[in-house]
């Protein structure tokens, strides 16, 4: 299939257009799992909305929520925790986004996993050939670990 690439979560996640009817879909590439790029921590203050006198019966809405306590922001901070780049995740992204970023690619459907995720090979031109974006991402790692 012809596709566009519109984001690259990582070295082995993209999100695309399939063309021509320009589907958003996220495609896993076949045979690879990228190092991830980490997640930023969540924010801590939350934006209350502002309290005002209701206009058809005059009555002031209840007390605005008070500030979340150690327990909720614990809560909060642990299912959006920040952590750091797995090694090389850095690396394999860019090394993605150089080749395939905004470019035709064709994808080549392997399958779906039980959670609806494509799963295919993605081919990028190079020249007058076209090259595996799985195979040329592990041979520049095992490059840089030399």
């Amino acid at each position: 299939m012809e596709a566009l690439v519109e984001q690259v979560r990582d070295g082995s996640t993209l999100r695309i257009y399939l063309l021509p009817e320009f589907q958003f879909v996220q495609v896993f590439v076949a045979g690879i799992q990228s190092p991830q790029m980490g997640r930023r921590a969540a924010p801590e203050t939350v934006v209350e909305p502002e309290v005002t006198v209701d206009s058809t019966n005059g009555d002031v809405p209840a007390e605005p929520r008070a500030p979340l306590t150690s327990a909720q922001r614990l809560a909060v901070s642990a299912s959006a925790a920040e952590s750091s780049a797995d090694t090389f995740g850095p690396d394999a992204k860019f090394f993605t986004e150089m080749r395939v970023l905004n470019r035709d690619v064709r994808i080549v459907l392997e399958g779906v996993d039980k959670f609806s995720n494509l799963i295919g090979s993605v081919y990028y031109p190079d020249g007058e050939s076209a090259k595996d974006l799985a195979l040329e991402l592990v041979e520049n790692v095992s490059n840089m670990l030399e």
